[in-house]
């Protein structure tokens, strides 16, 4: 797999090697070098590190873990377990670098998507790479319609309420599920419109999210 890249400070044009997890684990794992503007050069690898679990780490020869993904791989998905950048090493892209490694695993192993339960702050570095809301929790969807209804936009809190109560009508949670992603897909795009305003539009709650194969 041939993978490009000129998005500053990394530069990168280098071939991915894979090997498979272990020898009873057919699992497809990468790793690949790139060249960063401050940092020299980055090694990524993802490691088996126990049955259904791995780790991508990301670091220098002399710091192999200066971002570190966890992560469970079934056969149809991968689930984020969690990600960390040193906080000496963080603005640098290195987080990055791990999802690329996550997506590229996804697609090697023909997975279906990545879910992730994003904590509130990081839900817009998430939606800039794709993922959207996937809600499938009558309490999730709830609490986070709540939110919004607090939230400084009268537009967007109306239609919270009208979801909130439609549902205490039907109580048909299919279409609860449906139209609470559709509004947080709209309002995370509101949002970051007007990031410079705000650092943190998601203070209250965090979101379960996903990317598919096909939004990749």
């Amino acid at each position: 797999m041939q993978v490009q890249n000129t998005y500053t400070p990394i530069n990168f044009e280098g071939k991915v090697k894979f090997k498979r997890a272990s020898l009873f684990d057919g699992k497809k794992l990468c790793t690949f070098d790139v060249d960063h503007e401050n940092l020299g050069k980055i090694t990524i690898k993802t490691e088996r590190v126990q049955k259904g679990r791995y780790a991508i780490r990301v670091g220098t020869q002399n710091n192999s873990r200066m971002t570190n993904e966890t992560f469970c791989m079934s056969d149809d998905d991968i689930y984020g377990v969690s990600i960390k950048t040193n906080e000496n090493y963080r603005r640098q892209h290195l987080g990055e670098l791990s999802r690329l490694a996550s997506v590229i695993t996804m697609l090697k192993n023909g997975l279906k998507e990545i879910n992730i339960l994003s904590i509130d702050d990081a839900v817009l570095y998430h939606s800039k790479y794709k993922f959207e809301p996937n809600i499938e929790s009558q309490q999730s969807a709830i609490l986070i319609l709540k939110h919004i209804t607090s939230s400084n936009s009268e537009v967007f809190a109306a239609k919270a309420k009208k979801i909130i109560a439609d549902f205490r009508k039907t109580d048909d949670t299919e279409t609860l599920y449906k139209a609470t992603n559709k509004l947080v897909s709209e309002y995370i795009e509101e949002m970051r419109t007007q990031q410079s305003k705000t650092s943190k539009p998601f203070t209250y709650w965090g979101l379960d999210m996903r990317l598919t194969r096909e939004n990749v």
